[in-house]
């Protein structure tokens, strides 16, 4: 299990107040609308997406080396 650094912490909780005050309600309020969502969706199947965007498309075929390199080039180096 991954634990937040105390400088981590203070961000998430000063991001998710600035949203609660936008939306008028709690920070409680809306981590537990957040953790509701996301667990609704995990029991989907989903990854948690913005509404808008399309669930990915699951490919049954293995991904093609092309395609190996060109998500290993996108990612950070290390």
């Amino acid at each position: 299990m991954h634990h937040l650094t105390a400088e981590t912490s203070r961000k998430v909780i000063r991001a998710l107040t600035k949203a609660a005050r936008k939306r008028g309600c709690t920070p409680e309020e809306l981590a537990s609308e957040i953790l509701v969502a996301a667990f609704a969706d995990a029991r989907n199947g989903g990854i948690f997406l913005p509404s808008g965007k399309p669930p990915p498309r699951k490919s049954l075929r293995r991904p093609s080396p092309r395609s190996l390199r060109a998500a290993s080039s996108l990612s950070p180096p290390r």
